[in-house]
């Protein structure tokens, strides 16, 4: 359900169509993971000691449902709000935008997802370009544009949705912190989700050797 997006309407639609475009995707990538020579290296970075299954099903339940997916607030679909400038009915939410460096939001105990005006103007998909790069004289890895992009701001936010209220413990969001974080707290954190099913897409292959331990982040 899109909502307050007035001539954006349809910028609005094909991102979520291209969310669920990329969710697929993601979906083979770990359906050919028992192959012999699939590569894993993508979902390891981020979901290093998760059972595949289990991510795969929180994928395939965001699927499914999609822009109407149902939330545990039954029978409400979720409502993606734009928060355009001028709106009056919009105001507090613009005042929020404004005041935070963010492109988006979901708000706890609800089915609503805020797009701030600036979301409709980002890239729509990840490319190969906004992958993140692997230092490893410093090791570090940085510059990840993957984040600022319609369809994974839109899986990141519905990802708390499906996630609940675990995903706002603690949230984790530069790339080289998610990507160093125990599997207990990378399946539950939203960003963990955006950047698989982000580098899955755009085809990243730069990542830190290091894999992440129970006593990690």
């Amino acid at each position: 359900m899109i909502e307050q997006c007035a001539a954006y309407n349809e910028t609005v639609a094909r991102a979520l169509m291209a969310m669920s475009d990329n969710i697929r995707q993601a979906i083979r990538y770990i359906d050919a993971m028992p192959n012999p020579g699939a590569d894993t290296e993508i979902y390891e970075a981020f979901f290093h000691g998760v059972n595949a299954s289990k991510v795969r099903g929180v994928l395939v339940s965001a699927l499914r449902g999609g822009p109407t997916y149902h939330t545990r607030h039954a029978q409400t679909r979720v409502a993606f709000i734009c928060v355009l400038y001028g709106n009056p009915a919009m105001v507090k939410q613009m005042a929020y935008c404004k005041s935070k460096p963010v492109l988006g939001w979901h708000t706890k105990d609800s089915h609503f997802i805020f797009l701030c005006q600036p979301f409709l103007f980002q890239p729509r998909e990840p490319k190969r370009e906004y992958c993140a790069e692997y230092s490893r004289r410093r090791k570090r890895l940085s510059g990840s544009k993957i984040q600022i992009t319609q369809t994974a701001l839109l899986l990141h936010e519905l990802m708390h949705l499906m996630l609940g209220e675990v995903s706002f413990e603690h949230e984790v969001y530069p790339v080289n912190e998610v990507v160093k974080l125990s599997p207990a707290k990378s399946a539950s954190n939203a960003a963990n989700y955006a950047y698989f099913v982000g580098n899955v897409v755009a085809g990243c292959d730069e990542f830190p050797p290091q894999k992440a331990e129970e006593g990690g982040l």
